[in-house]
């Protein structure tokens, strides 16, 4: 396990192509053989009105890596720290270290040099974000947020699935736009996912729609209440033991500085504003889902060595034995943005 710094962390990101310095709202994005997200990511983002991409290529091998350095718009890093490289830290105290994923420092370090100033979109790539429907373009809604003091915003993050499990090899093509995805995984759980208090504290209310399969089908998940139906810990304290699958929220933007930083996608160094939310849609059970599970379990990239994957894994394994639906009580098919706002998943409340 190699010793790292920081600084040392950021001398090994190299430019393959592109400027050091970009300007405008950036999309930042981490990004490791994503050739069948990668086009309708693009499509999405530039009609959304942002001026260009900052990418960190995790060594991909399937087209990715190609397709991005043939983008104008696109800025392309790479490291010398593997995405999911484990190295060891310099802790608070001098004596001590501390066992940290490269990523997840990668995550505050790129912005923070290269978007200083700037609006960030941090985004994977099976995510597509949502703005209030009120603001046309992600330049109106920055303008916003700056004119209110708002470095940040939280983002519900709610997943998409199609009906049942056969569905997800009907299509193998990859999509073009964000309507070619969702005309193969148009539903999603039209609940609340959580609120945010005064203080920035997050309240959750509901699991995703990970969680919610877990139970349908009976796949342990951790602890026994991470299983448990949303009656069944409603009297926990302030949710803490709800059982949520994936994560229901994210900081997908931002604005860095000196004092304003991400610590991983889903918290930063200043707490979010009750004000408003907007929505992260994720197209976690798309045909890739295969792909992506087996791929996570191999790199041992995410948190505890990918472990919540091999839940994926038994899930997927379960709803093929049975032909299993994806559908719950409160499924839906996504049509416009407005849902999201009827629902409370995206929410501006100012006078």
């Amino acid at each position: 396990m190699r010793i790292a710094s920081d600084r040392q962390l950021a001398k090994g990101i190299k430019i393959l192509k592109g400027a050091k310095s970009v300007s405008g709202v950036i999309v930042f994005s981490i990004m490791k053989d994503e050739i069948f997200f990668v086009r309708a990511f693009f499509d999405h983002y530039r009609k959304l009105g942002v001026d260009g991409f900052l990418v960190l290529d995790d060594g991909s091998s399937d087209g990715t890596l190609e397709f991005l350095l043939a983008q104008r718009d696109t800025t392309v890093l790479t490291s010398d720290f593997a995405y999911g490289e484990e190295y060891s830290r310099r802790a608070k105290i001098p004596w001590r270290y501390q066992t940290m994923r490269a990523g997840i420092r990668l995550k505050s370090i790129i912005p923070d040099r290269f978007l200083r100033g700037q609006w960030c979109v941090y985004a994977d790539a099976d995510e597509f974000l949502v703005i209030p429907p009120q603001f046309n373009f992600i330049r109106d809604f920055t303008k916003e947020l700056d004119a209110r003091g708002m470095p940040l915003i939280l983002g519900s993050v709610i997943e998409f699935y199609p009906h049942d499990f056969p569905d997800l090899s009907k299509s193998t093509n990859e999509p073009s736009d964000l309507p070619d995805l969702l005309s193969k995984s148009p539903f999603f759980d039209s609940v609340k996912l959580f609120n945010v208090s005064d203080k920035g504290e997050i309240i959750r209310l509901c699991r995703s729609a990970s969680g919610r399969l877990f139970s349908t089908y009976g796949v342990p998940y951790g602890s026994s209440q991470e299983v448990a139906t949303v009656e069944e810990v409603g009297a926990s304290k302030n949710g803490k033991n709800l059982a949520i699958g994936s994560a229901i929220h994210k900081i997908p933007l931002i604005h860095p500085s000196r004092s304003v930083r991400l610590k991983s996608g889903h918290f930063a160094t200043v707490q979010p504003s009750s004000i408003g939310a907007v929505a992260v849609l994720h197209f976690k059970f798309t045909f890739d889902i295969v792909r992506r599970t087996r791929l996570a379990l191999e790199s041992k990239a995410w948190s505890r060595g990918s472990a919540k994957y091999s839940n994926y894994q038994v899930l997927l394994s379960r709803m093929e034995e049975a032909n299993g639906t994806f559908l719950g009580p409160d499924s839906v098919i996504y049509e416009k943005p407005q849902q999201l706002v009827d629902v409370g998943n995206i929410w501006w409340n100012v006078s």
